[in-house]
């Protein structure tokens, strides 16, 4: 069933904008959980007051949100489904590849994994079930262009799908 609105084409960037943010903080939220409930205790000597975690919680985001756009997580509506979840399980992989080594250097050792390995899997499935939800926001909201091939002599039907 499709939605029917009005014409909502010049913001479609902004949409685009707030829902990517919404997802770099869900992420960001379910690693603060992890940093506070294990990561934050594994410190040596100096813990770090909350200005210390929230900026470690934003070095998160950042990164994140760094990987994510350099390998296409927030082309919703541009990419398929599967692709724009394969993009941001790669940037969650190694946004939590490069935090595991902050963490270590914070700590004076290498710290557990397994705590960090569990939390990517939680933020991979609402990652997949965050970006499926929206994708069919989005095109619902904004419908495909019907489209006209014009192909030369060779057959188009790979083209077609």
């Amino acid at each position: 069933m499709r939605l029917v609105m009005k014409n909502y084409d010049p913001y479609k960037k902004i949409i685009l904008f707030i829902v990517s943010l919404i997802n770099i903080m869900l992420m960001a939220a379910i690693f603060a959980y992890a940093w506070y409930g294990y990561y934050f205790h594994t410190m040596y000597l100096v813990k770090f007051y909350r200005k210390g975690n929230y900026v470690l919680i934003a070095l998160y985001a950042v990164i994140l949100l760094f990987f994510s756009n350099m390998y296409g997580g927030f082309k919703i509506g541009q990419l398929r489904k599967v692709e724009v979840i394969l993009s941001q399980y790669l940037s969650l992989f190694l946004t939590n590849i490069v935090i595991y080594i902050v963490i270590s250097l914070l700590a004076f050792r290498f710290v557990n994994p397994v705590v960090l390995f569990v939390i990517m899997l939680v933020q991979m499935a609402i990652s997949a079930l965050f970006t499926y939800i929206v994708t069919n926001l989005y095109n619902n909201i904004f419908q495909p262009w019907k489209i006209l091939l014009i192909y030369g002599d060779r057959p188009a039907e790979g083209l077609v799908n």
